[in-house]
């Protein structure tokens, strides 16, 4: 367990960390959007039009007045916090990019405690909350006043994943209201929420949770989107219109979503060259590039999922949690994957690309991008040492052995490496290995209560409980002579 004063120092790191790196946001101006969102909004200046923003679309569009070729958003909880800044700062800007800095550090918050329920060793959480705190394509949706869409949206997801988790542990009632309620305020302040049920799978799967629970909160989350749907019917927003993006998709535009993908797969990795808004111009599907793009991402895609058949076996206790976090991320980016073309009414020359999409996906590439930072510098024997207890704690036996023997050959003298070989020995039956281990780290840090008692739990396992009893009293004697030398 960590102590509550680590996660404490850690979250003011994180919030210390992002107030650092993007208060030279607060002196910027509306820029783009935010014009039409913010400074001509009228609806947004005065309490009395505020139930309009429940039914209008998102810029300031009532329905009849749309382009053709135009998504009707439907955004409403986005604007109401738009207005709700507008009642405290008015046209300054300040306090706008003051809020979505805010939003972010809770962001970074939540990231933090979903890696810690579902991964027990905290470096890992931490480790993988300051990527999601600093990692440069984050500059987006925090730096852009409308970018907040983002930021809402993910805090919620993350809010109904907590619940969800608690859910699938417990099948508490107040845990799926909570989820179903998250789920939906998620949804009304971006459409991302829509991949909610394939990300519960996923999350279920990394957890371990009982198979019926999980596929009990994935059919669940679809409430929310049912009534979400609904509700833009009612609103004349409704899905229909999404036809013209419908039509738009074609053996061109899916090579060019694939090309897509793999783009924010190197900027995921190395994030050089960003840009406020890019465009990608539709291949030929005959082309050599469109073949390549669509052949490496099948590719890729089928190498995880054998990696999770494969991991799972015989006894389901297995887990590629490498894989299971691809599916994961990839399941967020779904809906903003240009699959189905985000900006129909050029899409036959070109597909957006925009930086903030990947705002919610990096939840989890945060998490996975940590373990190929372990991979690229092996000097770091402690990361390598937490990866192996994840793997450990989530069933990847195998990944697990082979993240603490590198961890044991970039440090040999750490008694609590060994100590965790000697417990991964033992979840594999290999007590008698086990004991050495244990002993070796015992012998190493004499004062390391883990590894004795990992040594004591071993000797019972061998049906030894003279030798546990003696490896405990050991540590009692130690003890008490060294209260007898501070004494003196």
């Amino acid at each position: 367990m960590t102590d509550t004063r680590t996660v404490h120092l850690m979250i003011l790191a994180l919030i210390v960390l992002v107030v650092t790196l993007y208060s030279n946001t607060l002196d910027n101006d509306f820029v783009w959007d935010d014009g039409e969102l913010i400074v001509q909004n009228y609806p947004l200046h005065h309490a009395r039009y505020l139930p309009s923003l429940l039914t209008r679309s998102f810029f300031d569009r009532p329905a009849g007045e749309l382009d053709p070729c135009d998504y009707p958003y439907w955004r409403p909880l986005t604007l109401l916090s738009l207005a709700l800044d507008y009642r405290i700062w008015g046209a300054d800007p300040f306090g706008y990019h003051l809020t979505n800095i805010a939003l972010h550090v809770l962001n970074c918050v939540l990231v933090l405690t979903l890696w810690s329920a579902l991964f027990p060793p905290f470096a890992v959480a931490a480790g993988a909350a300051l990527i999601f705190a600093v990692h440069p394509l984050q500059t987006n949706a925090v730096a852009y006043i409308s970018g907040r869409t983002d930021l809402i949206a993910t805090a919620f997801l993350l809010l109904a994943s907590l619940c969800c988790l608690r859910y699938m542990r417990a099948a508490g009632r107040g845990a799926l209201a909570g989820m179903l309620l998250c789920v939906w305020l998620s949804l009304m302040a971006k459409e991302s929420a829509l991949a909610a049920p394939l990300f519960f799978l996923c999350l279920g799967a990394l957890d371990r949770a009982m198979p019926r629970r999980t596929v009990s909160a994935a059919c669940l989350s679809l409430l929310p989107i049912a009534v979400y749907i609904i509700c833009r019917s009612l609103f004349h927003l409704s899905v229909a219109s999404w036809g013209s993006a419908l039509r738009s998709i074609s053996p061109s535009t899916i090579c060019a979503a694939a090309e897509g993908i793999l783009v924010y797969a190197r900027l995921l990795v190395f994030p050089v060259g960003l840009h406020m808004e890019r465009f990608l111009d539709i291949p030929s599907p005959q082309g050599a590039r469109a073949f390549f793009s669509m052949v490496l991402v099948i590719t890729v895609i089928c190498v995880a999922l054998g990696s999770v058949v494969r991991g799972r076996g015989r006894d389901g206790a297995r887990r590629p949690v490498f894989s299971l976090l691809f599916f994961a991320g990839l399941a967020l980016f779904l809906p903003v994957s240009n699959i189905l073309p985000l900006y129909p009414a050029f899409a036959r020359t070109q597909l957006y690309l925009g930086e903030q999409f990947l705002y919610l996906p990096l939840v989890h590439e945060a998490l996975r991008l940590l373990g190929i930072v372990a991979r690229q510098n092996p000097s770091s024997a402690l990361v390598h040492l937490n990866m192996g207890n994840v793997y450990h704690l989530k069933g990847a036996l195998d990944s697990a052995r082979g993240e603490l023997n590198l961890a044991r050959r970039l440090n040999p003298s750490s008694a609590t490496i060994l100590d965790a070989l000697g417990l991964l020995d033992q979840s594999e039956g290999r007590t008698d290995n086990a004991i050495l281990l244990h002993r070796e780290a015992v012998a190493l840090d004499p004062r390391h209560i883990g590894a004795r008692i990992n040594l004591a739990l071993a000797y019972m396992k061998r049906s030894s409980p003279a030798d546990a009893e003696h490896t405990l009293q050991d540590w009692v004697i130690h003890q008490t002579n060294k209260r007898a030398i501070m004494t003196a």
